[in-house]
């Protein structure tokens, strides 16, 4: 054996017998030995990495902390939407290949929770974390009133050239002329990058908004999934 040879298996013995004699315990509980008090073993802290690095792709893509949780699937999915075949409606749409997908329902159907299940799949399979994006219909339509004049809001700039966008609750934000959202829908639907609106309004309603041209390039062609009655009592 080579002097190096010697020095490295020395070295792997004591590492060994540190192991082996260690009074320390992973401090997740598994029982795995570790060197330093309050330390994670080896599998424990590449599980933290996973999930630390999830947490940080759902944080890029603005998915609210109240919607991290839902995937495809997630056991709470069937308990949070119970509209007749809307899960799988929206699984084979998330692997179709989307232009448009637009999610219809009242308040409390599981319309926001179906698009970012969708997101999410269709974010993993192309694997563009970073290039999905969440926005509230809200934020869209108040968004340009807080840029400093002459310059485009962040936001809107990130809606626009987001490659998947989930706009959310289309419709709900007041009509001002600072409203982003026709041009949102505009830029996206000329530029062909894939949108998956949600809205709790008819298609006359948000034409009777918004215009035919805008509601035009939201539901022609588009896939469109009623998640629940547009209103209560329908």
């Amino acid at each position: 054996m080579t002097p190096l040879a010697r020095t490295l298996q020395g070295a792997l013995d004591a590492s060994r017998r540190a192991y082996e004699t260690t009074p320390h315990r992973c401090r997740s509980g598994c029982g795995e030995r570790v060197l330093r008090e309050a330390a994670l073993c080896e599998a424990c802290d590449e599980e933290r990495r996973v999930v630390q690095d999830q947490h940080d792709r759902l944080v890029a893509m603005r998915i609210p902390s109240r919607l991290r949780w839902a995937t495809f699937g997630a056991p709470e999915l069937p308990v949070r939407v119970k509209y007749p075949g809307a899960i799988e409606q929206a699984r084979a749409a998330a692997h179709a290949g989307i232009d448009r997908i637009v999610l219809q329902g009242r308040a409390g159907a599981g319309k926001s929770v179906l698009a970012v299940c969708i997101l999410r799949q269709i974010a993993r399979e192309v694997g563009r974390y970073c290039s999905a994006k969440f926005f509230d219909g809200y934020e869209i339509a108040v968004a340009r009133t807080k840029s400093p004049l002459g310059a485009e809001a962040e936001g809107v700039a990130q809606a626009i050239r987001a490659e998947v966008l989930v706009f959310d609750e289309v419709g709900s934000g007041k009509i001002t002329a600072h409203d982003a959202t026709p041009d949102v829908v505009f830029r996206r639907h000329a530029e062909q990058r894939p949108t998956i609106y949600t809205t709790p309004f008819s298609v006359d309603e948000i034409a009777e908004k918004y215009g035919d041209g805008i509601c035009r390039r939201i539901f022609e062609r588009a896939t469109v999934i009623r998640v629940g009655p547009e209103r209560d009592g329908e």
